[in-house]
């Protein structure tokens, strides 16, 4: 049995991850269909989600992620 407290690691690693890969299906959705505010809730979900983490994420490396998605894959 998984024990509560190992269920999730809050890493910087997984915030980044998860974080790419939403924003990226979030961008893409958005492009086919329009805005969607319950997509955009759950990104912020995905960030209060890593609130532990809070002062060691790089808010920069953050946008960087977006900007990348933006120009690069979009």
């Amino acid at each position: 049995m998984i024990k509560e407290s190992s269920k999730f690691e809050f890493s910087l690693k997984t915030f980044y991850c998860l974080y790419y890969w939403f924003y990226l299906f979030y961008k893409k959705y958005q492009l086919e269909n329009g805005k969607d505010v319950g997509i955009e809730q759950q990104l912020f979900q995905i960030i209060t989600e890593f609130e532990p983490l809070a002062d060691e994420i790089d808010w920069d490396f953050v946008e960087d992620i977006e900007s990348y998605i933006k120009v690069h894959l979009l």
